[in-house]
C-alpha cells in the first residue's frame, strides 16, 4: 500500500488526501510530470519563492503607509489590465498583439508611492495576464507573477539610486519628466505584460 493509499483511506474518502482535494493535489504534482530539466525545475522554484516573500513584504510595507490612495490605482491597474488593446501582426492575419495599459499605472506607483506599491500593482497586472492567457499549469501562474513581482521591485529601487533620491519622488522636484520616464522605461522592458510563460 502507497503513501497516497494510506492518505486516502485515513481520510474516510477517495476524493482527498488528508483532508487535501485530490484535484489540488494532481495540479501541484504537475510540476513534477512535466519534462523540465531538473536545472529548471529549481531556477523555477528560487524565482516562485522569492518573489513570494518580496510580495509579501511589499504588501506589509504598502498596507503600512499613511497614504492609502495607491489602492485607486490597483483598481485601475486590473481595469487597464483587463481590457488590452490588440494591435494585428504585419506578418500574419491570424495573431494580434495585446497591449496592456497597465504598466503605466505601474510606472505612476514607482514615482509616487516606491517600489513596494509598484510590486503590488505589477502582481494584479500578472494575474490579468494569466487569466487572459488561460494558463493551466499553477507553477507557470506562479513563477509569472514572480518574475514581475521582483522585476518591479529591483527596477524601482535602481530607479531611485540613479536619481540618488528617497522613494517616493515629490513631484514638485520633477522638472524633466521624459527623462524620469525614459530611466524607467529602459529597464523595465522585461515587465512587459505580456511577457509571460505560456
Amino acid at each position: 500500500m502507497t503513501i497516497s493509499q494510506k492518505g486516502m483511506q485515513s481520510s474516510g474518502t477517495s476524493n482527498t488526501v488528508w483532508g487535501v482535494p485530490s484535484i489540488q493535489i494532481i495540479k501541484l504534482l504537475r510540476f513534477f510530470s512535466d519534462p523540465i530539466p531538473s536545472r529548471a525545475r529549481l531556477f523555477i522554484f528560487s524565482i516562485i519563492l522569492s518573489g513570494s516573500a518580496l510580495f509579501f513584504y511589499c504588501f506589509y510595507h504598502s498596507l503600512a503607509k499613511v497614504d492609502l490612495r495607491w489602492l485607486f490605482l490597483v483598481a485601475l491597474t486590473f481595469v487597464a489590465s483587463s481590457f488590452p488593446v490588440k494591435i494585428p501582426l504585419v506578418k500574419t492575419n491570424t495573431e494580434k498583439l495585446a497591449i496592456s495599459m497597465g504598466d503605466a499605472f505601474v510606472f505612476t506607483s514607482i514615482l509616487l508611492f516606491g517600489p513596494e506599491v509598484a510590486v503590488m500593482l505589477a502582481a494584479v497586472e500578472g494575474h490579468t495576464a494569466n487569466s487572459r492567457a488561460k494558463i493551466k499549469r499553477r507553477y507557470k501562474q506562479l513563477f509569472n507573477l514572480a518574475q514581475l513581482v521582483l522585476v518591479s521591485f529591483i527596477v524601482g529601487h535602481i530607479f531611485y539610486q540613479l536619481e540618488g533620491k528617497p522613494a517616493p519622488l515629490d513631484p514638485a522636484q520633477v522638472t524633466d519628466p521624459a527623462r524620469l520616464l525614459a530611466k524607467l522605461n529602459t529597464p523595465r522592458g522585461a515587465n512587459h505584460p505580456h511577457a509571460i510563460w505560456h
